[in-house]
């Protein structure tokens, strides 16, 4: 009983601790951006560089995490839709030569994937808060 604990804080915790660096990694990728746009367009290598790093790792991470804690089904579908939206994202960065008005959409689509990633570092907070609380109960 007391491993069965054990997993499920460990799983919520690494989810949780996964959910913030994602998120800072988004906001990292923005930096990065606005450092190539208004310092230095070498940045522009940086930034594409630095997504191979994070993009589908940390998700990927984040779904074994997810499995080991039991976490909602709702945690998993937002897993999937943050992993949907980075697919976009290189979708869009890859199809501008062809369709220009897709790599509009690309910083577009960035907001709704920092919005994405915070509301994710919501829920798993409140997940290990839940849990704290279910086990002071028993």
């Amino acid at each position: 009983m007391k491993d069965q604990g054990f997993r499920l804080r460990t799983g919520r915790v690494g989810f949780f601790i996964l959910s913030v660096l994602f998120a800072a990694s988004v906001l990292a990728q923005v930096y990065i951006v606005g450092a190539a746009t208004f310092v230095n367009p070498a940045n522009w290598a940086k930034h594409i560089e630095f997504v191979h790093l994070f993009g589908f790792t940390i998700p990927l991470l984040m779904l074994i995490f997810a499995y080991i804690g039991r976490l909602p089904r709702r945690s998993l579908i937002h897993v999937m839709g943050m992993m949907l939206t980075i697919f976009i994202m290189y979708f869009t960065a890859n199809i501008t030569s062809t369709q220009p008005w897709a790599g509009a959409m690309h910083p577009v689509i960035a907001v709704v994937m920092a919005g994405q990633s915070m509301a994710n570092v919501t829920n798993a907070w409140n997940l290990i808060i839940k849990n704290k609380r279910e086990e002071q109960t028993k």
